[in-house]
Parts: structure tokens; C-alpha cells; sequence
């Protein structure tokens, strides 16, 4: 059994590991040794199946530090990992199927499992069968499928298959049997003629399609630079493909690189095709382009795409294929920014796909993608980290803030930007956004409280979002977070308000700070228990609130040798509406109630609370805690 230490030290360079040592710093490492193997291409398969055997096992409590079993702050990796062993190049088809049915309805999974390398027909049917309003925009995905994968009888089958077009617009889009092609460019689904439209393998039908198909997107699709256009006859190239600025032809099939995984390289011809001048891009090729791109080349083809446009069918295609970039490796070194002005990526390359909320049920697939899109954007470092607090102002939907909130959670370093002192618009950033950086153990106290107070702000303002995307409510969140986040609000109150008690201070002052500290973060505050002076007893006089907008007692003044009980006591519960007066129902309704023992109180809403207390004395100069 290897050392803390020595699996710590190992973990950082799996590439030098010999395969067998890697398989062990899989069995025995905790998370972050598990993540670090699940970036590396450079790890073997048996060490990726043994990290997903114990994602298996473990569940939600795979990598927790076997040192520190009763760690409070443990942060679950699971789905990170899962999300990472889909996209590993030597991830193997029954990892793969797992995975899948541990995120049975997640689009990602499902399309990772599909269009991976060692992708199974199993991985491959519940793709197809996904339903029609998937998340990926018009099925272009499903060129990614490999027809290798897919035998010839049970292409045969999905393309006969009456009852189900799904799997017979597959047929058509990966299919190479002219017979089935054949009768397939006549089925009375648009979607399946379509996708022969788009298959280079259906020469004849492809022509005659783009000529005499019903469907104008049809037409559009079998023609222009994929194949037969316009006026152009049989066999005959059309002018953009004759002027070689758009070889989409090549481009779209350069899908072979797989999406999923981050090896390959493209031929210079396509690059320059597919970075060519975008009024003469398709829209598949948009996709692709998005997909296979180096970086350099990406921005000149973001940049000449967007400017047809935020709504063309090519920005949408595009922020599409972006969902699906590989990942840069951890330490790439970052590409040097060509001039042009990409601070308006995100906003104009999915705006046209999340234009209404997610309340809208037909829109939660666009909405999904937008996430996607974000992942890409984010994992190609498209994205300066620095202009995500900019990006976040500009476009309010609840699709973009799932989108950002998707972008950090792969990519820390987004959520650690959130951090600096003086973001700009603090109080625009996302609420979903927000709680992904304050789920991270490693951010202080100090900012698990500024952030909180940013999702309180972000609450009121997200009347267009559905009240699970951003609510606090334990039944939506994680508890362990909500826990700790009013643990550090309470904690912050208590201090604080210490900090200023000092003889001659009238305690209205001092409440009135720490109800305003409280409320201002996004906290309520307990009214129906307050602190008290301490004695030859107990309790004894003056009462010690912590808050003072309604308290019906008597001010006070600190003088000294005074020793009192600070209590402050804070709740997620209305976020501080209680003491502003727009809690519903009547005015006297109790906020908590006692438990059968007299003694235990809870919440009414059953949200968190937390109640800290130091014992104080008044000194010369301030004020000394007595108690631990």
C-alpha cells in the first residue's frame, strides 16, 4: 500500500507512470489523485476502469480521504469523474455503458457513450433512440456515430424500421447501402430525407433531392458546397467547392477525429477550408469546423461566423459543435489571441438558442445545449477567465447562467475568478454560478459569505427563472453546503459584532450592524431568541438582541467590566424578510417551532439555521472572550 505522500507525488506526472502503477494510484488515491489520472490521455484502460469500478462501489463518496473519513467539507467528485471517463480516449465500452446508466437521462453521457471511439451498439441504440428534441441542434450528431460500430444487418433493420424514425433517420445519415438510401430519400419524414441529404454516400438520391424535395431545408441541405447545387449537373462540383475556399466536403467527415476524443490532425487543406470565409461555410460545416479546429484557426472562423449574425443557422451550428471540442489538456500552454474583440462570444454564439426561459419545457433541450456550448467554450480556453464576471451582465436568461455555472464547474479556474475583490457588477453574477464557487472547500469563509449574499441579490432579480434553479431550499441543494455556508454567515455576525463593542457604544449600534451584515448577505435572522447578561446568573438583564428594525426593548450602553451573551442566529429561511416585512401571511406567524423536549427549536420551514454564542466581557479597550 503506497504512502500519502508518494501517491500525491506520482499522481502529478501519470504519463511517466508505468501502467500497473497508475492502476494502484487508482485503486488507493483519493479525489484529486483520481482526477488527475482521469485528465491524462496518457493513462491505460485498466487504470480508467478501475476508477470507474469504484465510482460504482463508492457512489458519491469515491475519493474521500481515508484520513480524513469524517471530513465536513468532502466535496463529491463523482460526476466529474464520470464526466471525464467519457471523454478518455481509453475509456472501454462497458465503462462507457456504465457510466451511461449511472446518468440514465443526462444528454452528455449518452452522446459521449455514442460517439466515443470504443463506443458499444448498446452505447449507440440509446443514442438514436434519444428523443427527437434532443439538446444536440438538428441530430448533426449523428455523424459523429461511426457506421463501423453499426453492423450492416442492423442498419438494414433501423431502416425499415416503420414504427420508429428515429432510427431510420440514422440509417440514412451513417448508412452506405444504395438500396436503402434509395428508399429512404422517399420516407414521408423530413427529418430522415434530410438526413440523406446530408449523407455523401447517397450521390444519385442527394441530386435528386436537392431538386425535387417538398422541403426547402431539404433541398438546401442536398445542395450548395456538399453536393449537387443550383444549376450545377449531375456530378458536376459547385462553384464554392470549385473555388476550394470551402472543401466542407472533407470538413464534415473530418468528424472522424471523434469529438470526444483529443487526438488527430487535421490536413492543412481543411483547416483552411473550414476557416475560410463564412458566408461559403454550411452549416454542418459550422459544426465540425467548431469541433476539429486548432485553436488560432477556431477564433478566425468564431469571428467570420458571428459576424453574419447571432441568429444565422450557422452561429447555431457552430456554438453546437463547440459543445463538443475536446478538452486542452491540463498545462497547455494558452494560444496567442489574434486581434479581434471575443469578449462577446458566449453572448452572441448562443443567444439565438436560449432566447426565452427554461420554464418553457420545448426550450430545456436549446437550454442544455447552451451548457454544452459552454463546456466547450470553456474547455478550449476560448474564454479569457478574467471576462466572465463582464459576460455574466449581458444577457440575463436562465440558460445562460446554467451555461456558466457548467463552464466552472469543469474549469475551476472560472469559478476562482469569481473571487477578486472588485469583479465587475458583483451583484449581477448568477446565482447558479455563485453556489458552484461556494460549494468549493478550498474558498474562505470570508468569501462563502459574499457570495452567498451575491445569490441572495441574484434571487430577486431572476423573475424569469424557474425557483429550483437558484433556490436554497436543502430539498434542491446540497445540505452539507447550506450548512456551512450560514455556519460562516453566523460566524461572521458574531465576530464582527464583538469587534465593535467597546465601553460608551450603545448596543443599538451594534445590532443594528450585524442585522444589516446579515440581511444584506441573503440571511434571515432569528427575532424570537436574543443574548442576554451574564452574572451571579445565567440570564440575567439587559437583553441582548442582534437585530434592532422592530425590537420593542430597551437601548443600552456598553460600559465597562460588563459581561454579556452574544447570540446571533441566522437562517436561510426568507432571506431576511421576516424583519423587512414581506413574509407572507400573518404578522405574528411563527417563524420556529419547539421540539417535544422544550428545548430544541427548528425552523418552520424545516431550511437551515445556525446559532453561535461567545460569552463577553467590556474591557478598557474593547472586549475579551471567556469562552472557548
Amino acid at each position: 500500500m503506497l504512502d500519502r505522500a508518494t501517491i500525491e507525488r506520482l499522481s502529478r506526472t501519470p504519463e511517466k507512470n508505468a501502467p500497473m502503477l497508475n492502476v494502484a494510484l487508482a485503486e488507493e488515491g483519493f479525489a484529486p489523485v483520481l482526477l488527475a489520472l482521469a485528465r491524462s490521455p496518457a493513462v491505460g484502460p485498466e487504470a480508467i476502469q478501475v476508477i470507474n469500478e469504484r465510482i460504482a462501489n463508492e457512489g458519491d463518496d469515491v475519493g474521500r480521504d481515508r484520513e480524513a473519513p469524517a471530513d465536513e467539507h468532502f466535496v463529491s467528485q463523482a460526476a466529474e469523474l464520470d464526466r471525464l471517463l467519457a471523454a478518455h480516449p481509453n475509456a472501454s465500452g462497458h465503462a462507457l455503458d456504465s457510466i451511461v446508466a449511472r446518468h440514465p437521462n443526462d444528454p452528455f453521457f449518452i452522446l459521449a457513450a455514442a460517439t466515443h471511439p470504443r463506443a458499444t451498439i448498446t452505447g449507440v441504440l440509446r443514442a438514436v433512440d434519444w428523443p427527437a428534441a434532443s439538446p444536440m441542434h438538428d441530430r448533426l450528431w449523428l455523424a459523429l456515430l461511426d457506421p463501423a460500430l453499426v453492423p450492416p444487418l442492423t442498419l438494414e433493420e433501423w431502416a425499415q424500421d416503420a414504427q420508429n424514425p428515429l432510427r431510420r433517420e440514422a440509417a440514412a445519415r451513417i448508412g452506405r447501402d444504395a438500396a436503402s438510401l434509395r428508399t429512404l430519400s422517399h420516407d414521408k419524414d423530413r427529418r430522415v430525407r434530410r438526413a440523406v441529404a446530408s449523407n455523401r454516400h447517397a450521390g444519385d438520391e442527394r441530386h435528386r433531392l436537392a431538386h425535387e424535395d417538398p422541403a426547402p431545408e431539404v433541398r438546401a441541405r442536398a445542395g450548395g458546397p456538399r453536393g449537387y447545387g443550383g444549376e450545377a449537373g449531375h456530378g458536376e462540383q459547385s462553384e464554392a467547392a470549385r473555388d476550394g475556399t470551402s472543401i466542407v466536403e472533407t470538413a464534415r467527415f473530418a468528424a472522424a477525429l471523434r469529438a470526444m476524443n483529443a487526438g488527430g490532425v487535421l490536413a492543412p487543406d481543411v483547416v483552411r477550408a473550414l476557416a475560410g470565409p463564412a458566408e461559403k461555410l454550411d452549416e454542418e460545416g459550422a459544426f465540425f469546423a467548431a469541433v476539429v479546429l486548432p485553436r488560432a484557426e477556431l477564433l478566425q472562423c468564431l469571428e467570420l461566423v458571428l459576424d453574419l449574425g447571432m441568429h444565422s443557422p450557422q452561429a447555431k451550428n457552430l456554438a453546437a459543435g463547440l459543445a463538443l471540442r475536446p478538452p486542452v489538456p491540463p498545462g497547455t500552454p494558452a494560444a496567442e489571441e489574434p486581434e479581434g474583440e471575443h469578449a462577446d462570444l458566449v453572448y452572441d454564439a448562443v443567444k439565438s438558442l436560449s432566447r426565452t426561459t427554461t420554464a418553457d419545457s420545448r426550450l430545456t433541450g436549446k437550454a442544455r445545449l447552451c451548457a454544452w456550448t459552454a463546456e466547450g467554450l470553456a474547455a478550449a480556453q476560448v474564454i479569457e477567465p478574467g471576462r466572465i464576471a463582464y459576460e455574466l451582465e449581458k444577457n440575463p436568461l436562465a440558460a445562460d447562467r446554467m451555461i456558466l455555472a457548467r463552464s466552472c464547474a469543469i474549469r475551476p479556474s472560472l469559478a476562482q475568478d469569481l473571487y477578486a475583490p472588485e469583479p465587475p457588477g458583483p451583484s449581477s453574477i448568477p446565482a447558479s454560478v455563485l453556489e458552484i464557487a461556494w460549494s468549493d472547500p478550498a474558498a474562505p469563509e470570508a468569501l462563502v459569505i459574499d457570495l452567498a449574499g451575491r445569490v441572495a441579490k441574484a434571487k430577486k432579480r431572476a423573475e424569469d427563472i424557474l425557483e429550483d434553479e437558484v433556490d436554497l431550499d436543502p430539498s434542491r441543494r446540497s445540505l452539507e453546503t447550506l450548512e456551512r455556508v450560514v455556519l460562516a454567515a453566523t460566524q461572521r455576525v458574531l465576530t464582527e459584532s464583538i469587534e465593535r463593542m467597546r465601553p460608551g457604544v450603545s448596543w443599538s449600534e451594534i445590532a443594528l450592524a450585524a442585522e444589516n451584515t446579515a440581511l444584506d448577505a441573503g440571511f434571515g435572522i432569528v427575532t424570537e431568541f436574543v443574548g442576554h447578561g451574564v452574572g451571579r446568573q445565567l440570564h440575567e438583564s439587559p437583553k441582548v438582541p442582534m437585530f434592532w428594525t422592530g425590537y420593542q426593548g430597551e437601548d443600552f450602553v456598553l460600559r465597562e467590566g460588563q459581561v454579556l451573551a452574544i447570540e446571533p442566529i441566522l437562517t436561510l429561511d426568507a432571506a431576511g424578510d421576516w424583519l423587512r416585512g414581506t413574509s407572507p401571511g400573518p404578522a405574528n406567524r411563527s417563524r420556529v417551532v419547539g421540539g417535544a423536549d422544550h428545548w430544541t427549536v427548528r425552523t418552520a420551514s424545516g431550511k437551515p439555521a445556525c446559532h453561535a454564542e461567545h460569552t463577553v466581557l467590556v474591557t478598557p479597550s474593547g472586549a475579551e472572550v471567556l469562552t472557548a
